[in-house]
């Protein structure tokens, strides 16, 4: 488990669009998604806001240099 910076957003986008093409917008946490929304929310600048962002946590799993799972908590008032 790693904490991600600016560095891995192109890892961070790859998995993004590998996990969508591969569960589909019907799976757990894609339902509703359309494509539109995976091309924002994989973006480098999305992705980039989400890793500055001080109100947000990013966590990351990655294996042999791969990422293969993230999570991502935000501040809730």
């Amino acid at each position: 488990m790693v904490f991600p910076t600016v560095r891995d957003v192109k890892a961070i986008r790859e998995f993004f669009l590998a996990a969508w093409r591969q569960a589909g917008p019907e799976a757990l946490g894609w339902a509703g998604a359309t494509e539109s929304n995976i091309q924002e929310i994989s973006s480098e600048g999305f992705i980039s806001s989400l890793l500055s962002n001080p109100e947000t946590k990013v966590f990351a799993f990655s294996q042999d240099g791969r990422t293969l799972g993230i999570a991502v908590n935000r501040k809730m008032d």
